[in-house]
């Protein structure tokens, strides 16, 4: 595509002579920056986290609040959804005590809110431990990626 500076006024010539000055300025220090012209190694942009990486950080900061809070977190409690990021974090799979523990959350709580997580086909009990169900996985991994 060729453009046809002549139908332009003078003073849009000018304008569009300064901005590809810019243009090629800023490709100029592109370079310099990217290593191209200079040796220097490309800046990359921040990673990703990791789904398990997120769990863990929402799992983090809900017990950060609740220590914050300290006798007022219970008003700041839902127990399905850190005892679901706890069995996220532990692999999908874990015995009560320890969920209970890494949840933050007592074991006659555990127990009644692991019934509710079951019924509503999100957790299964596998032996003596507590395991994700394919719609749990799901369901978290949806949540997770879209953070």
């Amino acid at each position: 595509m060729t453009l046809c500076l002549y139908r332009w006024s003078a003073k849009d010539r000018d304008e569009f002579e300064r901005f590809t000055a810019t243009l090629t300025d800023l490709q100029t220090r592109v370079r310099a920056v990217s290593g191209h012209d200079t040796g220097v190694p490309v800046p990359r942009g921040p990673r990703r986290p990791s789904l398990m990486e997120r769990a863990q950080t929402l799992l983090d900061h809900r017990r950060h609040r609740a220590a914050i809070a300290g006798e007022l977190a219970e008003l700041f409690a839902d127990p399905a959804w850190d005892l679901l990021l706890a069995l996220y974090v532990a692999g999908g799979r874990e015995k009560a005590t320890a969920l209970a523990e890494t949840a933050g959350i007592s074991g006659s709580l555990t127990g009644r809110w692991m019934a509710v997580l079951e019924t509503r086909g999100l957790t299964q009990p596998v032996g003596d431990e507590l395991a994700l169900t394919d719609r749990g996985k799901s369901f978290l991994t949806r949540y997770l990626d879209s953070l």
